[in-house]
């Protein structure tokens, strides 16, 4: 994000001056005018308006200052916010699974590849794990397996009590602790039976 100072802050000159009023958009402007306000309270007699106008030039002063620290305040907040993820408004990370497809249809004592991809929305970001879940028929979901390294992939060894319909779920995590689940992915597994041996 880039915030263009001379662009955001006005500076207004006391009004009611030997000098009038002096409208400057740039910090080279406020400069000129603290050198004008300096030579109006040099000339001036009275103590009651030296103050004045001593009041006045810190009031400014002040105003500056607040006007130039706060847009840089809320860049540094908003930079901090994206790099460490302290607001959730959308995970910093997603995963997908790329294999096997859905509705695929797969079968029983075979191995099956299973893989995902994982996206992030900060460089910084670091994933530690991908953990790959498998829910047969409806029933309670079981971890198959974890993988620590892209590309992210386990091999699933399928069972005869995982026939039915199964569902993949990936789930990523990164270093903080932020996790996103993918869509899941249906898969049919039918059950083969086994090769009569040869006499």
């Amino acid at each position: 994000m880039t915030i263009a100072v001379s662009q955001v802050f006005l500076l207004h000159g006391f009004a009611n001056t030997k000098e009038g009023t002096l409208v400057s958009s740039t910090a080279q402007g406020y400069q000129s005018f603290s050198l004008r306000a300096f030579s109006a309270l040099s000339q001036t007699t009275s103590l009651k308006e030296r103050k004045r106008l001593m009041r006045n030039q810190n009031t400014h002063r002040l105003a500056f200052s607040i006007r130039l620290l706060f847009p840089l305040l809320t860049a540094f907040l908003i930079s901090i916010t994206l790099i460490h993820g302290t607001v959730h408004a959308a995970s910093p990370l997603s995963v997908s699974i790329t294999a096997p497809s859905n509705n695929a249809v797969v079968g029983t004592g075979t191995q099956v590849a299973v893989t995902a991809s994982v996206s992030v929305m900060v460089p910084t970001i670091t994933i530690s794990r991908v953990e790959f879940s498998l829910r047969v028929n409806g029933g309670d979901g079981t971890i198959l397996g974890t993988a620590t390294t892209a590309p992210y992939g386990i091999i699933w060894s399928i069972q005869p009590s995982q026939a039915g319909t199964a569902m993949l779920t990936a789930k990523a995590f990164d270093r903080l602790g932020r996790s996103a689940i993918s869509q899941p992915v249906t898969v049919f597994v039918a059950i083969l039976d086994p090769l009569p041996l040869l006499r």
